[in-house]
């Protein structure tokens, strides 16, 4: 299971997870979240079947990056508004990124904030690699190109991720499974987010941050009990249509060129 985070350190990067806004008839105690995932939930159909139809998701999910304990940026993405898409791109974007430089602490005070989930911590020193500019530099360029063929929030942020952790893995020489399972990531994340989203309905502040166990290999010199890299290339599951082979770049998102205006 995953482990419920005591302490913060820099370095570390987290999936947010958030109720998205309300619209005007909504009010939150009548939101339909179930309170724990269903046992026979099948996760697989997540992106494919969600709650209120092909334009919305039950949670708007993001990346945070926490640079140390007075700083931290949250990317999030934004529905364009139909007035303000440009009709001249060929296939407007469905979205626009939002970067936001907030504290941890401020974040975790945010009230439709459900929780945090860190996928990875690596030592704030190597995060300074010159040829990408930084690991906070790389981010910015990766979610913001990522963004502009996004049509789901979890699948952008999934997609970042995957890009993310190989980045890391290959800078500074750490110790990976070599396999990013989305499915059992997403029924963790899942099964966190229905125990807390009522908690959050109700105001209950701050929010918690839990540890992956996903992200555990990539974590440097803190391996806490039953969140150990062994464990969980050893419980992952080997269906092939289900995990992604983060060493094959051909299974990396795309990156989009983007469309120039004609006059």
């Amino acid at each position: 299971m995953a482990s419920v985070m005591n302490r913060q350190r820099s370095g570390s990067l987290y999936i947010t997870i958030s109720i998205p806004p309300l619209l005007a008839y909504q009010r939150p105690n009548t939101l339909p979240y179930p309170s724990h995932l269903p046992p026979d939930s099948d996760v697989t159909n997540y992106e494919l079947e969600c709650a209120h139809g092909f334009a919305n998701e039950e949670f708007s999910w993001g990346l945070y990056f926490y640079h140390d304990e007075s700083k931290g940026t949250w990317y999030t993405l934004r529905r364009v508004s139909p007035l303000s898409i440009d009709r001249t791109m060929p296939i407007p974007p469905a979205f626009e990124m939002i970067k936001q430089d907030v504290p941890l602490a401020t974040l975790r005070l945010n009230v439709m904030l459900v929780g945090l989930i860190r996928v990875f911590a690596v030592d704030p020193g190597a995060n300074t690699d010159a040829h990408m500019g930084g690991f906070g530099s790389y981010l910015d360029w990766l979610t913001a190109n990522l963004a502009i063929q996004a049509t789901r929030s979890f699948l952008w942020v999934v997609g970042a991720y995957v890009r993310c952790r190989q980045h890391v893995v290959r800078a500074h020489g750490l110790s990976d499974p070599g396999t990013f399972d989305i499915s059992r990531f997403l029924h963790e994340a899942l099964t966190f987010a229905y125990l807390e989203v009522w908690y959050a309905v109700g105001g209950q502040l701050p929010r918690p941050i839990i540890s992956s166990e996903s992200g555990a290999a990539l974590v440097l010199d803190e391996i806490t009990e039953g969140n150990r890299p062994g464990e969980v290339e050893q419980n992952a599951e080997k269906d092939v249509e289900k995990v992604l082979d983060v060493n094959d770049e051909s299974q990396w998102p795309k990156l989009p060129i983007r469309a120039k205006k004609t006059k």
